[in-house]
């Protein structure tokens, strides 16, 4: 589960951000390389049409330097994770996929 959202560059579009677990590493990596997260815009990017700054009841905490976190170690923010995320999915534009 996406604990948070990482904006990235992409060469095209705006308001691009990568999912991230825990370990603040792309969701589904399990080793301990480093990852250059704008590396992965074009391959597991997620495109919103517009700032994910200006989603209402979706993060539960932003840092202003584009982190945009679901969740943290409180119970408080796990309470209402599933329906904060379901309001995030409703927000995507375009989900990139690289072909394996």
């Amino acid at each position: 589960m996406p604990y948070l959202y990482q904006r990235v560059q992409h060469p095209s579009r705006k308001h691009v951000l990568l999912p991230l677990n825990r370990n603040y590493k792309p969701l589904g990596a399990l080793d301990r390389e480093f990852r250059d997260y704008d590396q992965l815009a074009e391959s597991h990017g997620v495109v919103f049409s517009r700032a994910p700054a200006t989603f209402d009841q979706v993060w539960w905490n932003t840092d202003g330097l584009g982190r945009f976190w679901l969740y943290d170690d409180s119970v408080k923010s796990r309470l209402d994770y599933f329906e904060r995320f379901e309001r995030l999915m409703l927000k995507i534009n375009t989900m990139f996929q690289k072909d394996h």
